[in-house]
């Protein structure tokens, strides 16, 4: 079993966590303590089902499905910022492809430990 923090799916994740926590700083007050703390708190969320997979095998595949379910939130609260305009047009398409990466990897990481 490799350490969890060695994983790509990790440091994929963990680079959108700082990204996240980045924009947030930037957010409107009206925003910030609403918006970004769910956004702060769902991709904190990410690392713990990355934690739990790695390391419970048996339970693997429910740890993915959570780890996708807080995924879509991610996606929706960063959709929602961008349409409240508390992120650019560029950080909105960087934190998608970040996003899109990781769903990727999520994907094959479930499939393999479907066989």
């Amino acid at each position: 079993m490799a350490l969890y923090y060695t994983l790509p799916v990790y440091k994929s994740t963990y680079e959108l966590i700082k990204a996240i926590y980045l924009c947030v700083h930037h957010f409107p007050k009206q925003y910030k303590y609403t918006l970004g703390n769910d956004l702060q708190y769902e991709t904190k969320q990410l690392v713990s089902f990355i934690f739990l997979a790695n390391s419970q095998r048996e339970q693997r595949v429910a740890h993915l499905d959570k780890f996708e379910n807080y995924l879509e939130l991610v996606k929706l609260d960063i959709r929602l910022s961008f349409d409240l305009q508390c992120i650019s047009v560029k950080k909105h398409a960087q934190l998608s492809q970040l996003l899109e990466n990781i769903g990727k990897q999520v994907t094959g990481w479930k499939k393999s430990a479907n066989q």
